[in-house]
């Protein structure tokens, strides 16, 4: 066998050439300007300035806008870049009324990842055809290319005409249709009582804290327009069944998200309080189980966790927060289930929010408790976290005797009716009231007897919303 010698200079120039396809895309440096839109038509104009102290976030690092409203960050292929809301001012909305406040970074778009049920694709598309009534023949889509960066990436701002300390905010969770009939009850339901409720309407923005989905991604867009219907400005925050089950990795399992809401962590500023949505949904996928005929989502499994690079981010927004001042923390999964923790590294969360005064708003368990975490759940800080869990717009997942519309009575699994809560803020003060479907605003209890009467010596349950 002949040996070919490789001459010094070639081995020198093709390990220069390796070394370089080895190393990360080079940081780039993302720039623009928040302007006050005060015609709000989404361009800047003559006489609109820029606004300053805005902060800008690339979900590791922030940055504040100057005193015309210029600002610059550097930012990675992948990133999104966050816009945090100001006090006194409304975000711009789309036509689905998702608010504008980011910007992607993906020059070559999300991985084109593989439907995990394609091997089992005749009988998981009869299924869905059958009993889902929708079809499923691709996977969920995520962030198409956005090409090059762009020269200036400008964020518009809506003064608001009487920024106020006082307002309200519509809060609520796991809407959860797993077919378009479910979408339909959400749209007869949910939406069409929103829509007129006076108390929805006045208020500043609503939240929807995840589980938006029941695993079926596709059902996504008609969600969006269903809720679009409501009227108000809507921050949706990532739950368990809102990931993308096709992704091999947590890192890439919100690509499908990042295509219809941005960022899965986010805040805003309103009135004194701060506003911050975190994801606590950790994909792990089950490379064992690759091949299996399963569908996407028994593919793997999720762990409640927030991860160090969102709890160092958490850190340094909270820089900018007086410590005094009412901090709302938005979540899909609660912090803590039945007085046990929940959530794997909530102690570090806890070591973050020492001495403040923290409203954690969660959903996911389709029932309404309040739990105050304190000492014996390792929070050392005073006055203890108060965490209210929401019943949910699905109820006990859109199930129970239908009424004369044909939508199901969907109690939660506690025997609260599915419904949705207005959250009243006042400087640092705070209340809550819950609201069921198609109940009045008194109707807060429901009482229960054996006899469906008062007897003597008979035990009586009361079942209070709160």
């Amino acid at each position: 066998m002949t040996r070919h010698k490789t001459s010094p200079a070639l081995a020198f120039f093709m390990a220069l050439l390796l070394f370089g396809m080895s190393l990360p895309a080079a940081a780039e440096n993302a720039r623009g300007v928040v302007y006050a839109d005060l015609n709000r038509n989404g361009a800047r104009d003559p006489g609109e300035n820029g606004v300053p102290g805005v902060l800008i976030t690339n979900q590791r690092d922030f940055v504040s806008s100057d005193p015309e409203g210029h600002w610059a960050i550097d930012i990675n292929e992948g990133d999104l870049i966050v816009l945090i809301k100001p006090a006194g001012y409304d975000l711009p909305v789309n036509d689905l009324n998702l608010p504008k406040f980011y910007y992607i970074h993906k020059p070559k778009g999300s991985p084109d990842f593989q439907p995990g049920n394609q091997s089992n694709s005749f009988f998981q598309g009869l299924y869905d055809r059958v009993f889902r009534k929708t079809d499923r023949d691709d996977h969920y889509p995520g962030v198409p290319p956005t090409g090059p960066l762009p020269a200036s990436i400008d964020f518009a701002l809506d003064p608001q005409t009487q920024p106020s300390s006082r307002f309200d905010v519509l809060v609520t969770a796991d809407p959860q249709p797993r077919s378009i009939e479910q979408v339909h009850y959400l749209r007869d339901d949910a939406a069409a009582e929103m829509m007129t409720e006076e108390k929805v309407q006045q208020a500043r923005f609503g939240v929807v804290r995840g589980d938006l989905m029941s695993d079926h991604l596709d059902l996504l867009e008609p969600y969006n327009q269903v809720m679009a219907r409501i009227g108000k400005p809507l921050f949706n925050i990532i739950g368990n069944h809102d990931i993308n089950f096709d992704s091999p990795e947590d890192a890439h399992s919100d690509e499908t998200w990042h295509h219809h809401f941005g960022p899965q962590y986010y805040a805003l500023f309103e009135g004194e309080a701060l506003f911050v949505a975190l994801d606590n949904i950790h994909w792990h996928h089950l490379p064992e189980k690759a091949d299996a005929n399963l569908p996407s989502e028994k593919k793997g499994i999720w762990d409640p966790k927030l991860g160090d690079e969102q709890l160092a981010w958490l850190a340094r927004l909270l820089e900018f927060h007086p410590r005094d001042k009412l901090l709302i923390l938005m979540m899909h999964v609660p912090l803590e289930i039945n007085g046990a923790g929940y959530i794997s590294d909530r102690q570090a969360l806890y070591d973050l929010l020492l001495d403040r005064k923290v409203l954690v708003l969660c959903g996911h368990l389709h029932a309404q408790n309040h739990f105050f975490i304190g000492a014996s759940s390792g929070y050392k800080g005073n006055p203890p976290i108060h965490q209210l869990t929401n019943a949910t717009l699905s109820g006990g997942w859109w199930k129970g005797r239908k009424d004369d519309r044909g939508i199901p009575s969907a109690w939660c699994i506690d025997g609260v009716e599915n419904g949705y809560s207005i959250l009243s803020v006042s400087g640092s003060h705070y209340t809550t009231t819950y609201k069921a479907l198609n109940r009045s605003w008194s109707h807060q209890m429901m009482i229960h007897s054996p006899s469906g009467q008062a007897q003597p010596g008979e035990k009586i349950l009361v079942n209070i919303f709160a």
